[in-house]
């Protein structure tokens, strides 16, 4: 189930960056630390039009796709952060099931 929403999750940002972002660069890093796995996606479009403290209320007016995915992160029991001081920056991490 994580693989799937961090698939998910990945895929609905890059949407939001082809879409919304008007952004000449893109990144994708997926780092492997001890007991979680970090997703970044990062681009240097033109960031949100709203405070990221305002992010998670958007969905009254119609607005998802941010939410949807803090959602799916927080099902795997994962963090979600929201970085908006150049261009959009997603930061995920997600702990990793104990090894048997």
């Amino acid at each position: 189930m994580a693989s799937h929403n961090l698939r998910n999750v990945l895929s609905e940002a890059l949407e939001n960056i082809r879409k919304h972002a008007h952004a000449s660069q893109a990144s994708v890093s997926i780092e492997l630390q001890p007991g979680e796995v970090r997703l970044e996606i990062a681009d240097d479009g033109r960031g949100l039009s709203y405070p990221p403290s305002e992010v998670y209320t958007l969905a009254s007016k119609g607005r998802y796709g941010i939410l949807g995915m803090k959602e799916r992160v927080e099902q795997i029991n994962g963090q979600f952060s929201i970085d908006t001081s150049h261009g959009t920056r997603l930061m995920i991490s997600v702990p990793l099931p104990a090894a048997e």
